[in-house]
């Protein structure tokens, strides 16, 4: 497994492509930069892939702890496209983020999702 896909799997992340990692030892600190994948981005009203993108929204996610980083961050760019199909331009959906914060501008990852993570982790371990 390689470090890209180890950081994804740890942070319960999916459909991501990680593009920079910053990592501050004396803080304790990581960011992570991840860009949603375009081919996992789909129009919600004809379920439809989007026709181009117009334009890349930022979005900054507090995650849990990743070892001894206690203070871990997302950058997180999701697609905003455009669906000529439908003849509308919108934010693409990701599963991963808890749609009860979706108009915060500090987001948090679903903690449901994190717990199962940990589950199939420890049970990676333990076989």
């Amino acid at each position: 497994m390689d470090f890209q896909k180890a950081i994804i799997e740890f942070l319960g992340i999916q459909d991501v492509t990680v593009e920079n990692i910053n990592i501050h030892r004396k803080g304790r600190k990581i960011r992570v930069v991840c860009r949603q994948d375009r081919e996992s981005c789909f129009c919600t009203g004809c379920g439809l892939q989007f026709d181009s993108v117009k334009e890349w929204q930022k979005k900054e996610i507090k995650a849990p702890p990743l070892g001894v980083f206690i203070d871990v961050k997302i950058k997180f760019f999701q697609l905003r496209g455009n669906c000529d199909a439908c003849s509308r331009s919108e934010v693409s959906e990701t599963s991963w983020i808890h749609p009860e914060f979706t108009s915060m501008t500090m987001w948090r990852l679903d903690q449901w999702r994190m717990e199962l993570m940990e589950r199939r982790i420890c049970q990676a371990l333990r076989a």
